[in-house]
């Protein structure tokens, strides 16, 4: 009888392994088979890290788990973030995104930590499906074409207006040009659009 009860608790915990990857695309209506197995080396219980600093010994690196539903990116270290090179898909989190099928699943939020000074070119510029970015006080600069994000993407920064202000933004940093407004520690900066400097 014992061994029975084993054999059905080990066939449940071996079938939740092998199909827990679709937890996400079954919550979410839309999901198909197919995006579910384009997302099957993303799993719940799992990791992913990549070294992202510039220079290469910076010690800036990403992390992209799951936590509970949503699918976080955290950039953290000490130092500047690399540009993103499209040719070589620089970035394994760009896995997730096809050129012709857009993204297969979504990162959900990005957390940009203390200690990070410079994001890149194209680091974030593909992020149409992200609800939520936190930038970190210590940010200095955001190089042209770092950002293209949706309209309905909120974007936290852990400083003040007058610390926005001073950033080197680099013309034409948010590339989808959708980017209204900064949420900051003492009120909300308003964004400039690129049409309206023409």
């Amino acid at each position: 009888m014992n061994k029975k009860i084993i054999l059905i608790i080990t066939l449940v915990f071996v079938g939740g392994m092998l199909f827990g990857f679709g937890r996400r695309a079954i919550q979410r209506p839309g999901r198909t088979a197919l995006k579910t197995i384009r997302t099957s080396f993303l799993s719940s219980y799992v990791e992913y890290k990549w070294q992202i600093g510039s220079p290469v010994d910076s010690r800036v690196n990403a992390v992209l788990k799951f936590d509970n539903d949503d699918l976080v990116l955290t950039c953290s270290g000490t130092g500047a973030m690399k540009d993103y090179d499209p040719e070589k898909l620089s970035f394994d989190w760009y896995r997730l995104y096809d050129k012709d099928e857009g993204w297969s699943t979504s990162i959900d939020k990005i957390h940009v930590d203390e200690g990070i000074i410079l994001i890149g070119s194209y680091d974030f510029a593909l992020m149409d499906l992200t609800k939520e970015i936190y930038l970190p006080s210590t940010l200095k600069t955001i190089k042209k074409d770092a950002f293209g994000v949706s309209k309905d993407c909120i974007i936290y920064y852990n400083a003040t207006i007058s610390d926005w202000n001073k950033l080197d933004l680099e013309e034409g940093w948010d590339c989808s040009d959708t980017i209204s407004k900064i949420n900051c520690t003492d009120g909300i900066v308003e964004v400039q659009k690129a049409a309206d400097n023409q």
